[in-house]
């Protein structure tokens, strides 16, 4: 049973769950995840595994197994599509939430994720708020005494927000999370009377001033009594601060024809200016392989648009005022939007339309297919690569990169028009494979006979299959060997091989054969590393084995309707009856 596990690769095996539920039972059993075939589970049989076993639910292996099977198809690019990606985080949390004590590390690095993806909805669901901060750590705003009232099962397993989850749930670590408690509480005590429902969880002089804060700078109810929660220095800080902060609710990207509208909280900003600068994409990426982001020095850039905004409130006042620019409506590319106010300053990138691709294999490289923000193929693409630029044959089309001497992870520029986008491909390199497959009749090779060998070549590169017709000086030779140790060779030279159908040589068989080995050879030019590669696929034939020892008899297994039947002949052939045969039987699953 355990070797049968070993050697599974696929989950379609009858009768699998309970197979590997009865292994998990035993003595010699390494546990969940010591197989390959227990990740490959589908879903559903690891829920019948579970049903099995309630305990795999406290093991990691099990755990990761099961995320791992939570994550959108290939055919969803669920990193972009935010959409896409909060339903998989909805769907991880789900599951992780009623896990352990022993998880809580895993459990706050899902539920912040999916509370920063709410957030960027402009969503502050307070059930999935409170279960964040009721989660357990040992971190300075966190109440002590709250701590101290938790099992000592959970004080074993504070919440680690450095621990590096990304393998299991594709999530980075948190690190400080107080942004987003911020973020959160600022919310909240707008509307709310007291911050002391939370204190339970969350020390009252980390709550007070952010509740102070909350309601001075959005204006709410009596000032004075704010006022007086905060020590006079904090006090003069607050009034102090400038705030050009970007809403975390702006659109990552654009499309070509909406019109560009960002949110910005304002505060302590008398007079505002709003620059627009276009940046040339395909140049940030030549010269520095990155994304553009908003550390791109401007020194020497003209603004192509700018505006001016006078502002009267309060210094303690914090305003969302939205900032729309309709000059950039139906147009691709890059931005960069500065807003400069009181000696502060901040940007934001914006990005309108976006290019991805299809890759696939082909004799002369890797083929891409540049795609738009509607997943139709582009107008004009280019593709960037290694600081060449590859264009297709004609107007639009397949675009085919030649493969690499360095293969591995490289950047990608996509181009189409004046819209440029960073992307990443592993780049294959150039390997080429020549299999075969051979068969001669075994009866047909008796001594002095012709037998005829037929052959089947198959042509791949990098797993894909090309053109036999590529390979170049094709041979095959044949070499035989008799009983008496006498060897010969024979090369059929100029074979002309088919992709769609076999080649059959007609060969003379010698006397006293005793093994027969064939190879077909051939070259190939690669184009990446300028010159040819033999290529060859071979096998060999052993036969008349019995007529190099003593034995006079073989037994062999026949079959006649439903019944198998074991018979011994002679080297003649001849039936030899009234003969003892010992049987060993093993499954076909062992070895």
């Amino acid at each position: 049973r355990r070797h049968l596990l070993s050697i599974l690769k696929h989950p379609d095996y009858p009768g699998l769950v309970d197979l590997i539920a009865a292994d998990l039972k035993t003595k010699e059993s390494r546990g969940f995840g010591s197989f390959a075939i227990h990740r490959a589970l589908l879903p559903g049989q690891l829920d019948e595994l579970l049903e099995k076993m309630p305990e795999l639910i406290r093991n990691t292996n099990y755990v990761n197994a099961v995320i791992s099977k939570m994550v959108p198809s290939e055919d969803i690019n669920w990193k972009a599509d935010r959409e896409a990606f909060g339903a998989y985080l909805t769907r991880v949390w789900a599951f992780v939430r009623t896990l352990d004590p022993a998880f809580n590390s895993l459990k706050a690095n899902t539920l912040h994720q999916l509370l920063s993806w709410h957030r960027e909805k402009g969503e502050y669901p307070k059930d999935l708020f409170m279960e964040y901060v009721k989660m357990p750590r040992s971190l300075h705003y966190v109440n002590p005494d709250y701590l101290k009232g938790q099992t000592i099962q959970v004080r074993n397993h504070l919440v680690d927000l450095n621990r590096n989850f990304q393998e299991v749930n594709h999530c980075p670590p948190v690190g400080n999370d107080e942004a987003l408690l911020r973020a959160f509480f600022l919310h909240y005590f707008v509307q709310e009377a007291s911050f002391i429902p939370y204190a339970k969880y969350i020390r009252d002089t980390w709550l007070k001033p952010i509740f102070a804060e909350a309601k001075i700078v959005n204006g709410v109810g009596d000032q004075e009594k704010w006022f007086a929660m905060l020590s006079p220095g904090a006090y003069q800080a607050l009034k102090e601060r400038i705030d050009i902060e970007f809403a975390a609710t702006n659109p990552k990207v654009f499309a070509p024809g909406e019109e560009v509208s960002l949110d910005v909280h304002v505060k302590n900003v008398r007079k505002l200016i709003v620059k627009v600068y276009e940046i040339n994409a395909l140049n940030v990426y030549l010269d520095t392989q990155r994304e553009v982001s908003t550390d791109l020095n401007l020194d020497g850039l003209v603004s192509n648009f700018e505006e001016k905004h006078a502002y009267e409130e309060s210094p303690l006042r914090r305003v969302k005022r939205t900032f729309k620019i309709p000059a950039l409506t139906g147009k691709r590319g890059t931005w960069i939007v500065e807003l400069i106010g009181n000696g502060r300053s901040s940007r934001a990138v914006v990005r309108k339309g976006r290019l991805q691709f299809l890759a696939r294999t082909t004799a002369a490289g890797t083929g891409f297919t540049v795609l738009d923000e509607e997943n139709k193929p582009a107008r004009a693409p280019a593709v960037w690569m290694g600081g060449r630029k590859f264009t297709p044959p004609g107007k639009g089309g397949e675009i085919v990169v030649p493969f690499s001497t360095k293969p591995g992870r490289t950047p990608v520029i996509l181009t189409d028009g004046n819209l440029a986008t960073l992307a990443h491909h592993e780049h294959p390199g150039e390997n080429y494979r020549l299999s075969a497959g051979f068969h001669v009749d075994r009866e047909a090779l008796l001594g002095g006979a012709k037998a005829e060998l037929a052959i089947r070549a198959r042509l791949s590169l990098n797993g894909v299959p090309v053109p036999i017709g590529l390979l170049e000086d094709v041979k095959l030779t044949i070499s035989s060997q008799d009983l008496d140790g006498s060897a010969a060779s024979q090369v059929v030279p100029a074979l002309k091989l088919d992709d769609k159908g076999e080649f059959t040589h007609t060969l003379s068989v010698p006397q006293r054969l005793r093994g027969l080995a064939v190879q077909l050879s051939g070259k190939i030019r690669s184009v990446s590393q300028a010159k040819d590669l033999p290529l060859s696929a071979q096998r060999s034939f052993t036969v008349n084995g019995i007529d190099a020892t003593a034995h006079v008899d073989d037994v062999h297994l026949s079959k006649f309707g439903d019944d198998h039947v074991l018979e011994v002949f002679g080297r003649n052939g001849e039936p030899l009856a009234e003969r003892a045969v010992q049987v060993s039987v093993k499954h076909r699953d062992f070895k």
